[in-house]
């Protein structure tokens, strides 16, 4: 008998007889761009730019000008003692201008690449007494400590006894030392400062006005 008839091919037009088109898959919806069960499409690579490239920098504003020295000690405020024996010598670095008396009148006592830099045990008193009275600014002081007994506490008293008037002397493209007693007020009327020795700027730099911080030197100031 002959062959059964199987169903008219798919796609066969009236006509029948010839197969169906090839069609190409869909591609899947939200699957990236790939088609079904194809590998997912190389990742291209990142672009160049071209030029330079530019680094964003955050400026640090300036800090405003402060009344203490650079050594962070606050004006008149950090006076360290240096004591052996009953000498005391007394330092205030807020005060100093660096005029060098010391170092050029006694090296051995104060000595600024040792620690501490002031050793009263290297001279005797009268001496360190001299040097220390030629300092211009008041940033060192003398005195000699006494005590009435073995347990009782040292009382300090000056050694240097100030003159009876005070006189101005203009240094040379420097301060203005004033040798005392002296009293420095303000304009309302209020102590700044009293003391046996004040040096006052004139170069107009300082960062404590009316007191000098040596910045005359700094600014290579020139004045008779």
């Amino acid at each position: 008998p002959p062959p059964r008839a199987g169903p008219p091919a798919r796609g066969s037009g009236p006509g029948g007889g010839g197969p169906p088109p090839c069609r190409a898959p869909a591609p899947r919806v939200g699957g990236g761009g790939r088609g079904a069960g194809g590998p997912p499409p190389p990742t291209p690579p990142p672009a160049l730019v071209e030029g330079p490239v530019r680094r964003r920098v955050a400026r640090v504003a300036p800090a405003a000008a402060s009344p203490t020295r650079a050594m962070g000690y606050p004006l008149g405020m950090s006076r360290k003692p240096y004591v052996h024996g009953d000498v005391e010598v007394s330092f205030d670095p807020g005060l100093c201008f660096h005029a060098g008396e010391c170092v050029r009148g006694l090296p051995q006592v104060f000595d600024t690449s040792a620690k501490p830099w002031i050793r009263p045990e290297k001279a005797s008193a009268a001496e360190i007494q001299r040097v220390v009275a030629r300092c211009p600014s008041g940033a060192l002081q003398f005195r000699r400590l006494e005590a009435t007994g073995p347990t009782a506490p040292r009382a300090a008293h000056l050694a240097v006894v100030p003159p009876a008037g005070a006189t101005a002397t203009v240094m040379p493209n420097g301060p203005v030392v004033l040798t005392g007693p002296v009293v420095v007020k303000d304009a309302a009327g209020a102590v700044l400062r009293e003391a046996d020795r004040v040096a006052l700027c004139r170069c107009g730099g300082s960062a404590t006005k009316p007191f000098c911080d040596g910045a005359h030197a700094r600014l290579n100031f020139r004045a008779p």
